[in-house]
């Protein structure tokens, strides 16, 4: 979405297309991360669901002050911090899924 605002000129679509795109990807992807981490949570789901949501905003938190504090600004510099993020969240997902049965 990032790399949109270099190759494009600012348009509606170009703004609104990766963001909706986005938004879906997120719609699809959050439900179900959010079942699969409470399914062996039965007497405890109340506090794990609170857990995962305070897991959600304090990254969130965290990763705005950082970006803020390093002074990103350009879309490159955004692009390459958002990679950076996601290689992060697959390299936990893969160390979250070690041991468990496919």
């Amino acid at each position: 979405a990032m790399m949109t605002f270099q190759t494009q000129p600012l348009h509606l679509l170009s703004i609104l297309g990766p963001m909706i795109l986005f938004s879906f990807g997120l719609g699809v992807t959050i439900p179900n991360a959010t079942s699969l981490a409470l399914e062996n949570q039965e007497r405890q789901a109340g506090t794990a669901s609170a857990l995962i949501g305070f897991t959600m905003m304090g990254m969130s938190t965290a990763v705005t002050a950082l970006i803020n504090a390093l002074g990103l600004q350009s879309t490159t510099e955004l692009g390459a911090a958002i990679a950076l993020l996601s290689a992060f969240a697959i390299s936990a997902a893969l160390l979250g899924m070690h041991g468990r049965a496919a």
